[in-house]
């Protein structure tokens, strides 16, 4: 049996370790996994020695004839995060081992700049001499890349099925059937200020101020935030940090909308796994190629034009039955006994 190692932040919060997880567990027909962490949430000291140590183990692994993988998957983001990894492109280089350059990064293409730049050169420059196939999350990413990177394969983030919830007819209430809360507002986001938890709480404070007693709901972000602090001291936000699975599932389950504020995207998984689940979407102009029928985009990214989205699709209950009818059917697209087929594909070519 052949053998493919995930490179990547597999231990970090967020959603390309959640797609390195779905990936090392649901290896292709015929191929087995292992995976190695590059990286770790935490001081920049803690940062730089899983760096240091994870780069020392791909080197030896590489290095050994008897053990070495047959293909490496490098999973990568914009900024110092490719530049981690041009390394391992060298070294997959060095022991003329095929690899796949995983980009998940949705500003990875501003990040390069235009064909020309000393970024996007050097780039082109690491992919071209490790002879790395370059695979992106959409279609429009492939286009968008292709000039700057050379040639590029799209395939879809995959998500795992799960019990009672995915790849059915959404129910009228969630599968514990506990109803649907009219109020309750989720988003999940890491810490960064690209999610768009400020604009979320800024909008859920109108909504209140406009007598709508709705209640944000937000993972990733730990109580106490600078963010969050005050929207928690008058009741606007819950916020919950990192949950486990099932407290996770339980949210989803009882939430009316995912609010999806991006500045920017790739393949966001919390997009995906909400359609899965049935839960209606309220996305930003980022997050538009992903949402589809399956919820509703908001134009302008300010707080008073989410309060009224957010407003217009709570009132509307024919409109969230629809599309959570819609995104249950998106999400077939991403199961990953489809998406694990496009993954052999690619690994068989490349190692023959």
């Amino acid at each position: 049996m052949r053998r493919v190692l995930h490179v990547g932040p597999a231990n970090s919060p967020g959603g390309m370790a959640t797609v390195m997880r779905i990936l090392a567990n649901n290896p292709p027909e015929g191929w087995s996994t292992q995976t190695i962490a590059t990286h770790v949430d935490g001081s920049i000291l803690a940062k730089l020695m899983v760096w240091r140590r994870s780069r020392r183990q791909i080197a030896q692994l590489l290095a050994d004839s008897i053990s070495r993988p047959d293909l490496v998957h490098i999973h990568s983001a914009a900024d110092w995060s490719f530049h981690r990894k041009t390394v391992i492109l060298g070294l997959c280089k060095k022991f003329n081992i095929p690899c796949v350059l995983h980009i998940h990064s949705g500003k990875f293409d501003s990040w390069l700049g235009k064909p020309g730049h000393g970024t996007a050169v050097k780039a082109r420059r690491a992919i071209t001499e490790a002879g790395a196939k370059v695979v992106v999350l959409t279609a429009r990413w492939a286009e968008k890349l292709t000039p700057l990177l050379g040639d590029c394969q799209a395939i879809a983030n995959p998500i795992e099925a799960f019990e009672d919830t995915a790849f059915s007819t959404p129910p009228t209430s969630p599968p514990n059937n506990a109803p649907r809360e009219a109020r309750k507002l989720l988003l999940m986001a890491r810490r960064v200020w690209a999610c768009g938890p400020s604009l979320a709480i800024a909008a859920t404070r109108i909504m209140r101020n406009e007598g709508r007693e709705v209640t944000l709901h937000l993972t990733g972000v730990a109580p106490g935030h600078k963010w969050s602090r005050r929207a928690e001291a008058e009741g606007l936000v819950v916020a919950h940090g990192w949950l486990p699975i099932e407290e996770l599932e339980q949210l989803r389950a009882e939430a009316t909308l995912m609010l999806v504020p991006s500045a920017w995207e790739g393949q966001p998984m919390v997009i995906l796994e909400a359609m899965a689940r049935g839960l209606p979407i309220l996305g930003s102009p980022a997050c538009a190629e992903h949402i589809g029928g399956a919820g509703r985009i908001v134009a302008e990214m300010n707080p008073e034009a989410w309060a009224q989205a957010i407003g217009e699709l709570l009132d509307d209950v024919e409109a969230r039955r629809q599309m959570s009818e819609v995104g249950v059917e998106m999400a077939k697209l991403h199961s990953i006994d489809v998406v694990a087929g496009q993954w052999k594909t690619l690994y068989n070519d490349l190692v023959n």
